[in-house]
């Protein structure tokens, strides 16, 4: 490594701290900033071969503070989800160990920039995921106040309808279908070791997973529900998977991919479905249907690269 290489690293990273630094103001500031800093690691592409012990021992110890600025910026992601801190902290105790690598000076230098490179990308999906979860979270409780002042309004008019029995429980059968919200569908790919991870590749892909709420309904009869998943490929064709089955739906016999019981008791409920496909999945848009009861309680898509 001659004296330019070595400097080039140190500005990398010197630049990916201060991005990591501006990335607290906001989700789409930080994500930016990422992008920006993700350009000077093109020196990877550089010969390594020709380093001087010194430049190795330079590099190794702006590898270990940039390390340590990445460790306290994940410090800072937070989020009700447990399932994603769960991974934030998976990708903490990754970084821990690349810090002690860092410091043992035991361990391919190219290697090291590379995997903190890799975790540096994984955070920019965190970001983005929390920032998405908030905003669906700001959604559903402006959507919750919503179907009260709604669910208020119906006992209202159901009062005022009492002399026409017919007319009153056609509207309450009407409105006791639930309805959904805050999609988060990703793929999940399951590693050797049995930790699971998300990815947006299909060749990598074992599972699809879909997170969302089943919406307050206060006229909705409460109790043990099954929710039924259907995934749609490009071609328009259902997707089997492991515990799909046929299931009646409003428009007659039908098939589902994944289907999840849940005990409903006329509150925001958050659930998460997974489906496992018989066989590989390919490339392109899969549409997800939700059903319950025969009804259609909610539409989303994912797309895998």
């Amino acid at each position: 490594m001659n004296k330019t290489l070595g400097i080039s690293i140190i500005a990398a990273l010197a630049l990916s701290t201060l991005g990591l630094a501006i990335w607290v103001k906001s989700s789409r500031d930080r994500i930016a900033e990422l992008e920006k800093a993700i350009g000077p690691y093109q020196v990877l592409q550089m010969d390594l071969g020709n380093a001087s012990p010194e430049d190795v021992v330079e590099a190794f110890k702006s590898m270990e503070d940039s390390l340590v600025q990445m460790q306290m910026m994940y410090d800072t992601l937070s989020t009700d989800n447990a399932e994603m801190m769960s991974r934030i902290e998976e990708q903490k105790a990754q970084i821990s160990a690349l810090i002690q690598k860092a410091k043992n000076r035991d361990y391919d230098i190219k290697k090291l920039v590379a995997e903190t490179q890799t975790l540096r990308n994984i955070m920019k999906g965190y970001i983005h995921q929390i920032d998405s979860l908030q905003q669906a979270n700001d959604r559903l409780y402006a959507e919750s106040q919503d179907a009260k002042q709604k669910a208020s309004d119906a006992e209202n008019r159901s009062r005022e309808l009492e002399s026409d029995l017919s007319q009153t429980k056609e509207q309450v059968k009407t409105g006791a279908v639930l309805s959904t919200g805050g999609f988060v569908n990703t793929g999940i790919r399951e590693r050797v070791s049995g930790a699971e991870t998300t990815t947006d590749r299909a060749s990598k892909a074992s599972m699809i997973k879909s997170t969302f709420t089943l919406r307050e309904n206060k006229l909705a009869k409460p109790g043990r529900k099954t929710i039924y998943m259907k995934v749609v490929d490009a071609s328009g064709k259902v997707v089997s998977g492991k515990g799909g089955g046929a299931f009646t739906s409003s428009t007659g016999a039908d098939t589902f991919s994944a289907s999840r019981e849940i005990d409903y008791q006329n509150s925001d409920t958050d659930i998460s479905i997974y489906f496992t496909p018989n066989g590989p999945l390919s490339k392109g848009v899969y549409k997800i249907e939700l059903y319950e009861s025969g009804s259609v309680i909610g539409r989303t898509e994912i797309y895998l690269k």
